[in-house]
């Protein structure tokens, strides 16, 4: 183990739609340089708009779409490994009308595309069910099931090679 902090850059966004600052994605803009930087950091929740998922301003895109946009943002920046540090699909609640098949069917999507993408090789779930957030998993969901079959199925693929002590 490195005798050093590890830091992770985050972004201004996400998987989400394109924007700019002043013309300029604003990731690069304040992106403080490859010597600092050992990670490139994300909050993949996937939405557009100006609200949170489920909201009248906000729906969820594609994974296809919103990784093709990740990539985008990490144009001309040194090749370092990306971490979703936030990372879920909002449950259907109050917010939204988005069924447990919509989520099911969104993270499958999702872990056929991200195959396509090695330079994403850390994935923080996030496990709320803050304010109508909903993006914990719960043990029985459709959704669940998905992933477990998964990495079930891809062992050498999800389980890091890092070892710990």
């Amino acid at each position: 183990i490195p005798n050093k902090v590890t830091w992770v850059a985050p972004t201004l966004g996400g998987g989400a739609a394109q924007f700019t600052l002043g013309g300029k994605d604003p990731y690069q803009l304040f992106y403080p340089g490859d010597q600092y930087v050992d990670w490139h950091g994300f909050s993949f929740f996937c939405w557009e708009g100006e609200g949170p998922p489920g909201s009248p301003a906000g729906s969820y895109l594609p994974p296809k779409q919103c990784l093709a946009n990740m990539r985008s943002h990490l144009q001309g920046l040194a090749s370092k490994p990306v971490m979703f540090e936030q990372f879920g699909m909002q449950r259907a609640s109050v917010f939204s009308s988005r069924t447990d098949q919509d989520r099911e069917q969104w993270y499958k999507d999702f872990l056929k595309e991200i195959k396509n993408y090695p330079e994403v090789a850390a994935i923080l779930w996030v496990q709320n069910d803050y304010q109508g957030w909903n993006t914990a998993l719960k043990v029985n969901e459709p959704a669940t099931k998905v992933i477990r079959d998964e990495i079930a199925a891809n062992p050498n693929y999800w389980h890091s090679a890092i070892q710990t002590k």
